[in-house]
């Protein structure tokens, strides 16, 4: 079955494995987990305030915002980690990139106005 949603324990998993800190061979420890976590939900709010994404529900992350987000989330944890954050896409710096890419999607935030229906 093709997965539609991500849960949040993906996506930090996700962010420690793009940060080089898990692999195949070494699980995460917890306290890594914790330090990921801390992160998510102000950078969820962060993407809702600026107008970039909207993610309603963090247990439940479309599969096409999964990796963006991912990325922007790496970015932001790495220095806790001493990693040195995202290398840029071409010349454009990766914060940047990946936040366009969550905007080129069109996950933007809600607008709550009523649908116009067509009644036969």
């Amino acid at each position: 079955m093709v997965e539609i949603v991500k849960s949040r324990a993906d996506l930090i998993l996700r962010v420690l494995e793009i940060l080089g800190i898990t692999s195949e061979n070494r699980p995460a420890y917890p306290n890594e987990i914790v330090m990921v976590d801390k992160v998510v939900d102000g950078l969820v709010r962060d993407l809702a305030i600026r107008q970039i994404t909207y993610i309603g529900n963090v247990d439940e992350i479309d599969v096409g915002q999964f990796e963006p987000l991912a990325r922007l989330l790496a970015n932001q944890a790495a220095q806790p980690f001493g990693v040195p954050a995202l290398e840029p896409v071409g010349i454009v710096p990766a914060k940047d990139y990946w936040e366009q890419q969550l905007v080129d999607q069109g996950y933007g935030r809600p607008s709550y106005a009523p649908l116009q229906i067509d009644y036969f």
